[in-house]
């Protein structure tokens, strides 16, 4: 069910890809940036929906998928807007909603898993720091 799930996420996301690039007319650098974005939301909802999401895996992909996003927004204002704003003034709210199901394919799933990586370090008391008793020893989990 889970592999299911992320390569749905990563279709729409690659689907989002194709949408954007307009047969070489539309936003390029956005259309380019939802395709690399598509592997990181398939790994994004993968962690997300595993029975204990690793943490590692949740920052790896938060920190990737923000990496390119950034590359995108460099690129589109080297580029001076020439593709970008002529592709939303044509498509309307349609262009945008695949923009955004673009960005929210990998960022969603990835917050999510943060979130639940969170939830998980407070209920077994694993805040970066503390100490918590184990039967008769005091131990410090591991960061």
């Amino acid at each position: 069910m889970r592999f299911a799930v992320s390569i749905v996420v990563a279709l729409l996301t690659l689907l989002a890809g194709i949408l954007l690039s307009g047969a070489g007319h539309g936003w390029v650098t956005g259309s380019t940036g939802a395709f690399v974005l598509a592997p990181i939301a398939f790994f994004a909802s993968r962690n997300a929906l595993a029975p204990s999401p690793s943490p590692r895996i949740a920052w790896a992909v938060l920190v990737c998928g923000l990496a390119t996003c950034a590359w995108v927004a460099i690129h589109t204002v080297m580029e001076g807007g020439e593709h970008f704003f002529p592709y939303f003034r044509i498509n309307g709210v349609m262009g945008a909603s695949v923009a955004v199901l673009a960005v929210l394919g990998w960022l969603a799933p990835s917050l999510w898993g943060l979130v639940r990586v969170r939830g998980r370090w407070h209920r077994t008391g694993m805040q970066a720091g503390a100490t918590h008793l184990t039967g008769s020893k005091r131990t410090t989990p591991p960061r």
